[in-house]
């Protein structure tokens, strides 16, 4: 069974701590003594006085304090906690035992509850017998168990016997469910932290394969303007003329005129 709230308080307290449940009896009894004198510090019995109550009577320093609960498990739960908040236990020297009627004899069979492991809480065992001695024991105060108790006790014992079985089976029952739901939600977490490390895995191979891309600053410094290109316009060199005749006759012109004069010239004179 797992731990339960108290299971801190039991390991660092000094009180050693006795819980029977007497058969016989019908009741349930914790005992806190002392570690140095053994003396009993506090005593708590609990009966059931009704189909859906139990009475807590606490005895400590020569006084007598009653309290009533419903049997509902939470009600036992808060109760207990109450009392080992008051008196708090040590763990390793809790014990529990248990007064079951002889069917061969007058004098009661004690038997010891054996040692809790590391993963097992003695409170959760106190509560869980409490709640199966108030549902074994409430059948008493119906009409047809006040019936029975008067005209046949051993059919009650019997019944009673019945019932109390009935009960563990179905204590059994809920443990094995709550440690189904427990391995549920480890498998569950399990589960999930595998699927997280396999995200973070494809989350890295993705960064690691994927190109780098330019960062706003460097997206910024490839868009700034180009620098200024110096531009130097050279004209080709001009040959004026007054004539609309193109240069090329303009030329062939000139050497006829000349070639002309010449020949005038040769006509009249006749040294040239």
């Amino acid at each position: 069974m797992p731990h339960t709230q108290g299971s801190s308080s039991l390991d660092s307290a000094p009180l050693s701590l006795r819980v029977t449940f007497d058969q016989v009896k019908n009741l349930a009894e914790l005992v806190w003594r002392s570690p140095r004198d053994r003396g009993v510090v506090a005593r708590v019995l609990v009966r059931v006085t009704g189909g859906e109550q139990l009475t807590w009577t606490l005895e400590s320093n020569g006084q007598q304090q009653a309290s009533v609960t419903s049997f509902h498990r939470n009600s036992i739960r808060a109760k207990l906690n109450t009392w080992i908040k008051q008196f708090p236990p040590n763990g390793s020297t809790f014990t529990g035992f248990w007064i079951k009627p002889n069917p061969r004899g007058d004098k009661p069979i004690i038997d010891q509850e054996p040692p809790f492991g590391p993963r097992e809480s003695p409170l959760a065992w106190v509560e869980n017998n409490l709640v199966g001695m108030a549902e074994a024991l409430r059948f008493q105060f119906s009409p047809p168990g006040r019936v029975m108790s008067q005209t046949d006790p051993v059919a009650l014992a019997e019944f009673e016997s019945y019932e109390r079985r009935q009960l563990r089976k179905e204590q059994k029952r809920t443990e094995a469910e709550e440690r189904r739901q427990e391995a549920m939600a480890r498998l569950a977490e399990q589960r999930r932290q595998r699927e997280q490390r396999a995200a973070a895995a494809r989350k890295t191979a993705r960064h690691t394969t994927e190109p780098v891309r330019p960062t706003p600053a460097a997206a910024r410094i490839e868009r700034l303007p180009a620098p200024p290109v110096p531009v130097r316009v050279e004209l080709p060199e001009l040959a004026f003329q007054e004539t609309a005749f193109p240069l090329p006759d303009l030329r062939g012109y000139f050497l006829r005129e000349r070639a002309a004069l010449w020949w005038v010239s040769n006509q009249s004179d006749d040294l040239l």
